[in-house]
């Protein structure tokens, strides 16, 4: 149970305001309610304004969730007349939310629009980016249930736009704070080692690398895991629209196709005959948008699958068949952004491999990024090659010593013998800034292998003809 002891009120009153907050963050909406409402009491008494408007909208927002509706807008509209609107614009928007999202959750939609766009203007104001995101949200949600998909479409993309914001702040400023982490932790171990004998330091410094390699594998982890299943969710909504839309189309199309070519049994002449024409090319079109939108449908459902198995999850595996999934996601993944890009991909898959106990989410993303990275180096070559140049990435699986090996070979520039030691190392990369430089890729895909498998990512190279990788996993 939750106590307080404040003698003075505004203390008190803030104390009060505090645990009404730890009850919502457990979702115990009873006991928020009751500690708001001792909040506000306070706060009237004491004729703090802010403190009034504050305790209001908490309140409003705790009936809300207790599906006490009219409770909640009465709380809602009052904290808005306690608030100077030049002064507290922020505030503003999580009065206008608890309004729009009662009013959508009484059936009122309608009538929800105009809080929904008062709350986006003064998020706008504001240029508070996770503000408008609830707002955007909400506002697709409403027009998606008054039927008008145009309008629920742009708040949708607006959506996506606010989200890919918010999680490159957040992702960056993880990044930063991740990177100066290591680098200070590194330099203070550094200056303690010279206190310490031959074996302590030898101890300490690997426990140090140890616990910074973790925490840098962790932390890519969940913010993968974390893009993935963002992206997934948000790609599912418009790729919906795209294919009940087509289906619809395909069917008018038929019918009206039907009563053209009853029209021209009539008539036979060459207008007729003309439209009937273009009337197939539509449909056949269409029906392309509808398998499309199908395979596109498909890959959102395994980036989901993806992103709800667990990290360590270990499992019997064919190779072969894991390198064919992977291989499809990233070729189409990078032609999407580089249309111009060619590449011969050759694939020399042993027959009958035994099956390899992994984690196939973690050794997908190796494959990935080995890909990726291959295809970056060859697109950057090729521009400096005689028109003859072929860009060619070769995939080989043989069975070795009691491992099954992944052997990557690309016909790129190579890579530099006095940067060769360097690239499994965090934080190093030869990419400039913009193009996915957090030099992280190799460093995790070196872990996922080694220390998370028991295997082996070997890297071989000459400057001005080709890159390998091989990769080797252990059976049994």
């Amino acid at each position: 149970m939750l106590h307080i002891e404040c003698d003075e009120k505004q203390g008190q009153g803030n104390c009060y305001n505090n645990i009404g907050n730890a009850y919502v963050f457990l979702d115990d909406y009873d006991g928020a309610l009751k500690y708001h409402l001792k909040s506000y009491e306070i706060k009237k008494e004491i004729n703090d304004e802010f403190g009034i408007s504050s305790s209001l909208i908490n309140i409003g927002v705790a009936y809300f969730h207790r599906k006490e509706y009219d409770q909640a807008l009465k709380y809602a509209y009052e904290s808005i007349s306690k608030i100077d609107e030049s002064v507290d614009k922020h505030s503003l928007t999580y009065c206008y939310e608890c309004i729009g999202n009662t009013l959508l959750a009484q059936g009122k939609t309608e009538e929800a629009l105009e809080p929904l766009f008062k709350g986006l203007q003064f998020s706008l104001d504001i240029n508070a980016i996770d503000r408008i995101a609830a707002f955007n949200r909400m506002l697709y949600r409403a027009h998606k249930t008054l039927g008008k998909p145009t309008e629920a479409l742009f708040y949708h993309e607006q959506h996506q736009e606010n989200w890919e914001q918010l999680f490159k702040k957040s992702s960056d400023e993880k990044m930063k704070n991740l990177e100066v982490s290591y680098r200070l932790d590194v330099a203070e171990k550094e200056a303690e080692i010279h206190r310490l004998n031959h074996q302590e330091l030898k101890q300490a410094y690997e426990k140090l690398q140890t616990t910074q390699e973790q925490l840098i594998v962790q932390e890519k982890l969940a913010s993968l895991g974390q893009l993935t299943a963002g992206i997934a969710h948000e790609i599912k909504n418009p790729l919906n629209f795209i294919n009940n839309f087509s289906a619809v189309s395909v069917e008018l199309l038929e019918e009206l196709s039907d009563e053209f070519f009853s029209e021209k049994q009539k008539n036979d002449n060459s207008q007729v005959s003309e439209i009937a024409m273009q009337i197939d090319v539509i449909k056949s079109n269409i029906e392309k948008i509808v398998v499309h939108g199908n395979r596109a449908d498909n890959i959102v459902q395994g980036m989901l699958k993806h992103s709800r198995e667990h990290d360590d999850e270990a499992r019997p595996t064919n190779i072969n068949e894991l390198i064919e999934e992977n291989l499809v996601l990233a070729y189409h993944g990078w032609m999407a952004k580089h249309k111009s890009f060619t590449v011969k991909i050759i694939k020399e898959f042993a027959d009958s491999l035994p099956e390899v106990n992994v984690s196939q989410q973690d050794i997908s993303r190796v494959v990935i990024n080995l890909l990726n990275n291959a295809f970056y180096a060859l697109n950057q070559w090729k521009e400096s090659q005689p028109p003859s140049y072929v860009a060619q990435v070769t995939i080989q699986t043989f069975f070795n010593g009691g491992s099954v090996c992944l052997h990557f070979i690309d016909n790129g520039p190579g890579i530099p013998e006095k940067i060769r030691n360097e690239v499994f190392n965090p934080f190093f990369t030869t990419k400039p800034t913009g193009e996915g430089n957090t030099g992280l890729g190799l460093s995790l895909s070196h872990d996922i292998i080694v220390k998370g498998h028991h295997g082996s990512l070997d890297l071989d190279s000459k400057s001005g003809e080709f890159t390998s990788f091989k990769i080797c996993l252990p059976v049994g």
